[in-house]
């Protein structure tokens, strides 16, 4: 295995942040009252979305963030390391470790959600698609929140969504079918549902 030596074993690692849960909301209100018309706010959340996602994918497989490779664990001077035999990059494994602690960033009971969602996004061929793919996951995250179901969903949001576990609770609950909201919240989402089934159409029509 080839290892980059431009690399510090020992550096910082970032991942991507947690998503604004406003830029979901306003991207449904917006879909539901004018269709899918503004492509860039589709992108502008979906790949948001994404990246956190990966981030995920990539700490809960141990994947080269650059290539994404499965990491292999080698022993580099006294140092174990994690590198990647593709691409040579290369990390301390306690700075890799500790770069994702207390953070929210393993995937978990939800992690299958996650990684729907990366393969749908990826897949998209269109808007239509790249929004069904949020709402997708956006609706793996709602739940009844009563026992330990609620639990596990409540802690899919915080993994990828900025805000408390009350806070995303609510949002959730106005994009979803419930009937606490308020008369504008309501005629939204049943013109939500409506245009989420004629784009779940065109999409298969496109395809």
């Amino acid at each position: 295995m080839e290892i980059r030596d431009d690399l510090e074993l020992d550096r910082p690692l970032a991942w991507a942040p947690k998503v604004n849960p406003e830029k979901i909301r306003r991207l449904y209100m917006a879909y539901a009252s004018e269709g899918i018309t503004d492509e860039e706010q589709i992108n502008d959340v979906g790949y948001a979305l994404h990246a956190r996602c990966h981030s995920i994918w990539c700490v809960t497989d141990r994947r080269c963030p650059e290539c994404t490779t499965a990491l292999d664990t080698v022993k580099i001077d006294k140092y174990s390391c994690l590198a990647c035999s593709n691409c040579g990059w290369v990390i301390r494994k306690r700075r890799f470790v500790s770069s994702y602690k207390r953070k929210r960033l393993v995937g978990g009971s939800a992690y299958p959600a996650f990684k729907e969602f990366l393969r749908a996004f990826e897949s998209a061929k269109n808007p239509q698609a790249k929004m069904i793919a949020i709402d997708g996951l956006v609706h793996a995250f709602h739940g009844d929140y009563q026992g330990e179901r609620a639990r596990l969903r409540r802690t899919a949001c915080i993994s990828v969504l900025e805000g408390s576990d009350e806070e995303l609770k609510k949002m959730l609950e106005d994009l979803a079918y419930g009937d606490n909201v308020d008369s504008r919240m309501r005629e939204t989402r049943i013109e939500w549902r409506r245009k989420k089934t004629e784009a779940r159409k065109a999409n298969a029509d496109y395809g």
